[in-house]
């Protein structure tokens, strides 16, 4: 069956949920929200996503919303297809957890309100710009260190750890003109890179482009 995700391709949070379909060879119908229009606030999509963000999916009779839960749920469903996302064993998982974790309390919360201000406020505060990179920097630095003696956030091998943030380093890298904080960092930059070239996540890309031109025509 036919995964049904509702939202927009070119956002972070459908963008999570879309990699981990990819990696993982799992079916799927984008469903087009349109964020511009505010349609993800309008009363027929608040029944599948009250707080009215994207993304929802419909799997069957399966209504999930919140990005990270889906991905958990389909990395652990479709465990023996695909990427392997969650670790194999139960300390592996673990620490997958961690690091997942720490992308929405540390990451996240301050990746997100510099893309905000950035790439969304016409004039933004640029003083709070400037106390987020700092607080930004010092996130970075912790990113630093894990990934001096790790491939990747979680260990050898390619996870959630590490897919969960890469909407967010997209922003980074490329909408919010802070890739230098990333470059600047061997560790961290050859992990970018690395993650960044993986066909999933090029496909992905793709995908997006190419939804954005067939919006704008």
């Amino acid at each position: 069956m036919v995964v049904k995700l509702y939202g927009q391709i070119k956002a972070g949070n459908p963008q999570r949920v879309l990699l981990c379909f990819l990696e993982k060879g799992i079916e799927f119908e984008v469903i087009h929200v349109d964020l511009d229009k505010f349609e993800q606030k309008k009363p027929e999509y608040l029944l599948r996503q009250p707080f009215g963000q994207v993304p929802a999916i419909e799997d069957g009779d399966l209504k999930l919303f919140e990005s990270r839960a889906i991905a958990r749920y389909y990395a652990t469903k479709y465990a023996d297809q695909g990427t392997d996302l969650l670790g194999k064993t139960l300390e592996q998982r673990a620490i997958v957890e961690q690091w997942m974790e720490v992308e929405a309390n540390y990451f996240n919360v301050v990746v997100l309100p510099l893309v905000i201000n950035i790439v969304f406020t016409p004039k933004f505060d640029v003083a709070l710009v400037e106390e987020l990179k700092v607080k930004f920097d010092k996130v970075l630095d912790v990113y630093e260190n894990q990934i001096a003696t790790n491939r990747y956030l979680a260990g050898a091998e390619f996870t959630l750890a590490d897919l969960t943030h890469m909407p967010g380093m997209r922003y980074i890298m490329n909408e919010a003109g802070l890739g230098s904080m990333v470059t600047s960092r061997k560790n961290v930059n050859r992990w970018w890179n690395e993650i960044s070239a993986r066909p999933a996540w090029k496909k992905l890309m793709e995908m997006a482009a190419s939804s954005s031109i067939l919006i704008e025509k």
